[in-house]
């Protein structure tokens, strides 16, 4: 099983001025000193690029490591992660901008374009484990807008869910459905096979599928009146990225002597 790597995100100024940085693992062809001011290169590249073309960089992708860049409009904050190739573009985008929202609800009242006591921001490093896990719900929220989905749902084994939004319909979604996740979990788990994917077709015009990643399950309420083959490459991405997190999650766990 690959476990996700990412290596180290820094968070900057439109200045160039790393703000914050966290290590997780050291690419042999990458120190860190090499990754601040690769950092600081990305801000200059950026600021050329809006300039002459009105775009910004936002990937980059190197022999064996990619870089994946968002910025913040309103603070002007860079989020720069260095992570492996093979996680992909999406999967890059998808952790550095829940990074970057959670750094700027954590200070809100901070201007970051005067006088900064990088000090003062030692203390997201404990928020960062919290902030990827924040990608699950931005990947069922993202899914949920999708053309031919009712809902998505993230369900854990202990009956604890991930919703796009906390609104008391999604919790009695997850009371409904709850029967069928457990059914589909249980078949899932004991066939020597490991199925995947369930589908189940519903009275209603609706039809759920039922993807079983780690310990949890991605449920998917799509509508019959749509040709499956409109949003299944999209759940199927969903449950994919998810993967991925789980993987990323897991990997930081076993670092949290260092995390």
């Amino acid at each position: 099983e690959r476990k996700i790597m990412i290596q180290n995100v820094i968070l900057m100024t439109s200045a160039g001025v790393v703000i914050f940085e966290k290590i997780w693992f050291e690419s042999s062809g990458l120190h860190i000193e090499k990754a601040r001011m690769f950092g600081q290169l990305i801000t200059t590249m950026q600021e050329f690029s809006r300039q002459s073309t009105g775009l910004v960089v936002s990937y980059l992708e190197l022999k064996e490591l990619a870089i994946s860049i968002v910025d913040d409009p309103k603070t002007k904050l860079i989020c720069t992660l260095f992570h492996d190739v093979d996680d992909g573009a999406d999967f890059g985008k998808l952790i550095s901008s829940q990074i970057l929202k959670a750094f700027v609800e954590a200070f809100p009242d901070q201007n970051f374009s005067g006088t900064i006591n990088t000090s003062n921001f030692s203390s997201f490093s404990s928020r960062l484990y919290d902030a990827i896990q924040t990608s699950l719900r931005s990947i069922v929220h993202q899914l949920q807008l999708s053309r031919g989905i009712a809902n998505a749902l993230i369900v854990y084994d202990d009956g604890t869910a991930i919703t796009p939004a906390q609104e008391e319909d999604q919790f009695s979604v997850v009371a409904n459905l709850s029967p069928l996740i457990n059914l589909s979990s249980d078949i899932m788990q004991t066939k020597k096979q490991r199925p995947k994917v369930m589908s189940f077709e519903m009275e209603s015009k609706n039809i759920v599928y039922v993807h079983r990643v780690g310990d949890a399950a991605l449920v998917t309420v799509c509508k019959k009146n749509i040709k499956n083959n409109v949003y299944q490459p999209v759940v199927e991405q969903a449950a994919a990225t998810m993967e991925k997190v789980f993987l990323l999650t897991r990997a930081l766990s076993l670092q949290s002597g260092k995390f």
